[in-house]
């Protein structure tokens, strides 16, 4: 019944950490304040992946807490007004940007753990679909680089592509019916679709500003 089905490794994180404060916290919170500090934690374990990554690519070396605090503050600045305290995947798609520059900023390196990366993109997108996205970019870059397709690069998009195929499969052959937040909701994407098909669309309901004529 969550409406960010697309998500779930996301939510189903975010609901074993509410699990965990549950059970374990000797204050006694509501349903809200469980879920609220559920999310909270959630995001300082992503903000904390990013800050390393972010010393790792910056090449950053022998920093003391000062600094770190202050590269953390830095790339938590979003967060305070947007994440922090809600379910937003701004700092999943963050994260997801910056693996990837660590890919290709390293790319001779990693050549022989290449299938790797996008079988961890792959696995993300069950977090969050630009998960994909940037997987799709990485080939892009390396097309335009060996201007030729291998069988690895098909077998790598298989990685990319199959655990978000799974889950709908799976959701397909249930008792669920999926339910896209996305397009209901927000029109995410679909509207250029409906823009080419010229359907009249409604900007108040999609959330997204579009223009009637070019």
């Amino acid at each position: 019944s969550n409406p960010y089905q697309s998500r779930p490794l996301f939510v189903g994180f975010i609901a074993f950490v509410k699990l965990l404060v549950n059970n374990l916290s000797i204050i006694e919170f509501s349903d809200y304040q469980q879920f609220k500090v559920s999310i909270f934690l959630v995001q300082l374990f992503i903000l904390y992946f990013i800050v390393r990554l972010f010393i790792h690519i910056a090449k950053f070396h022998k920093l003391g807490i000062k600094e770190t605090v202050l590269i953390f503050i830095v790339c938590s600045i979003p967060s305070v007004r947007w994440n922090l305290f809600f379910p937003s995947v701004g700092n999943l798609t963050f994260l997801f940007f910056l693996i990837s520059i660590n890919f290709l900023t390293n790319i001779k390196k990693n050549k022989k753990n290449e299938n790797i990366i996008f079988m961890l993109l792959g696995f993300l997108s069950l977090a969050h679909m630009s998960a994909i996205i940037y997987g799709l970019a990485i080939k892009l870059y390396k097309f335009i680089k060996d201007k030729k397709i291998k069988t690895q690069q098909i077998f790598q998009l298989i990685l990319l592509s199959a655990p978000y195929i799974l889950y709908r499969l799976v959701i397909s052959i249930s008792k669920f019916e999926y339910y896209d937040w996305h397009k209901n909701v927000y029109k995410q994407f679909y509207w250029i679709i409906e823009s080419f098909q010229k359907k009249s669309l409604n900007t108040k309901e999609s959330g997204c500003q579009t223009f009637q004529s070019f």
